[in-house]
């Protein structure tokens, strides 16, 4: 896969995809809901569970990108995999993009 193709991909928010004969949707935005609680008094953040929904909808997504589950991790310490959700590589030769 060219590296111009990819990048287009990674402008997208939905990607349709076929994996191992399943054809699925592949979001690449998603919004979290997350708990958390801040005192002024103690300089511990704590953070509870995590709700993530698909784009800016209420749905939770059966699949996002590879490139969702990284950001998840590196800025909320979130895997995607931890809430039943599936991590796709859409750049993976596996991968075909529909």
């Amino acid at each position: 896969m060219s590296d111009n193709f990819a990048q287009r991909l990674n402008r997208r928010e939905e990607i349709d995809v076929r994996v191992d004969g399943k054809e699925l949707l592949v979001y690449n935005w998603v919004n979290v809901i997350q708990p958390t609680e801040v005192r002024g008094h103690n300089p511990v953040v704590a953070t509870a569970g995590a709700d993530i929904y698909a784009g800016d909808s209420t749905m939770k997504p059966d699949a996002v990108t590879h490139w969702v589950a990284k950001e998840l991790d590196d800025e909320l310490r979130i895997d995607p995999a931890d809430h039943g959700i599936e991590v796709i590589d859409v750049t993976d030769d596996e991968v075909t993009v529909l």
